[in-house]
């Protein structure tokens, strides 16, 4: 039987991906030695502390903010799986990979690959929003799609094409 979440969990798990995502990016930033690259991990390190306010904000009235009637638990049982394996891992799993990374190039890969992850998670959790919060997760869509291109001109960037 699939497991159901209430809205307030789902928006749970997105402020726990965007407190990753600043995790991630701030460590990045300490440990390259790239000022462009440190310069460009400290501003999506800022994006995501504003998502998460954003996150936070909706939180306070999920009710409001999402409805979960569409399909009975299988939206929210892979938005959640979504979240917890993939999307600026937790639990300290995305400073390992990023230990193991090695350098700025494969690390900025890493950083696209979770930005693509999170605009996943963000088509979903647009399709569990009401009308109002929708355009909320529509600017957040468009940020995050920003994120990819600036991770990957970075990423072409450093390799010299």
């Amino acid at each position: 039987m699939a497991t159901l979440f209430t809205g307030g969990e789902i928006l749970e798990l997105a402020v726990e991906i965007e407190r990753n995502g600043y995790a991630f990016y701030e460590a990045l930033a300490g440990k390259t030695p790239h000022p462009k690259v440190k310069e460009v991990c400290h501003f999506l390190a800022a994006e995501e502390r504003a998502h998460e306010v954003t996150f936070a904000r909706m939180l306070k009235d999920p009710g409001q903010a999402l409805s979960l009637e569409s399909y009975p638990g299988e939206l929210q049982r892979y938005v959640q799986d979504l979240a917890e394996s993939r999307v600026f891992p937790h639990g300290g799993v995305g400073a390992v990979a990023l230990a193991r990374a090695g350098g700025d190039v494969e690390a900025l890969g890493m950083a696209i690959g979770f930005e693509k992850d999170s605009l996943l998670f963000l088509y979903e959790l647009r399709a569990l929003a009401r009308r109002p919060e929708q355009a909320t997760v529509d600017a957040l869509i468009a940020e995050e799609r920003g994120h990819v291109l600036k991770l990957s001109a970075l990423q072409r960037e450093l390799v010299g094409g």
